[in-house]
């Protein structure tokens, strides 16, 4: 029977294995480690961190829960943010836009994992659930920002970083700038477009820095 130690081991090497191969689309580069961590950079220069954490509470000796979590940041949703002074915000810090972790869809959240856990079907399990409803996450703030707008005013399990700013940023992105109306509609009955709310004037504090930043700095201009 595994030790505690050779089983975390095991599973780190399983989930290294199977995290390496997730069909991330557009990186420039990715880093992936036994810590059951992938890093990538997206060719847009957002960073893309998919990451497993463990548990042990209410659990025997050698046994723990483990989950996974989706955290992304810098890149031009972020820089956007920053330099029209936008990134205030007190659920966040550093430079992560968006974050989430398994406990916001799954029930039961942990894939649970003891000294006889089968390091290889446990890492399937695992980067399945993140194929499935991670990755089209990372892919609506770097790729499809058209589908980005629709999750963030969908009221997603995993926030955004000031949600109405960045939907109005993902409109600019996607080129679908039609849609800030449509955000500026809506955002009234969105109690949690808290970033909209608290804003005196939405139009000239919120959209019109942006619409200046992706002229002048913004990926279109370059």
């Amino acid at each position: 029977m595994r030790t505690l130690a050779e089983t975390k081991k095991a599973i780190g090497n399983a989930m290294k294995k199977r995290l390496d191969t997730l069909p991330i689309l557009h990186l420039a580069s990715k880093k992936v480690s036994t810590k059951m961590r992938f890093e990538g950079v997206h060719e847009s220069g957002t960073e893309i961190m998919f990451g497993c954490a463990d548990v042990v509470g209410g659990r025997p000796p050698g046994h723990y829960g483990l989950y996974w979590l989706l955290s992304l940041s810098r890149g031009p949703i972020y820089q956007a943010m920053v330099d029209t002074g936008l990134d205030a915000c007190k659920s966040y810090f550093g430079d992560v836009f968006f974050a989430v972790t398994s406990h916001n869809f799954i029930k039961p959240s942990h894939h649970e994992i003891g000294p006889d856990t089968d390091p290889d079907l446990l890492a399937a399990s695992v980067c399945d659930q993140i194929e499935r409803i991670g990755l089209p996450l990372a892919t609506a703030f770097t790729v499809d920002y058209n589908a980005g707008i629709d999750l963030v005013l969908a009221d997603h399990p995993g926030r955004a970083r000031n949600p109405f700013t960045t939907a109005v940023i993902l409109s600019h992105l996607a080129k679908r700038t039609d849609r800030i109306d449509e955000l500026v509609a809506v955002a009234p009955s969105k109690p949690f477009f808290y970033d909209f709310a608290a804003c005196a004037d939405p139009a000239k504090l919120i959209i019109a820095p942006i619409a200046e930043w992706m002229r002048t700095k913004g990926p279109s201009a370059r």
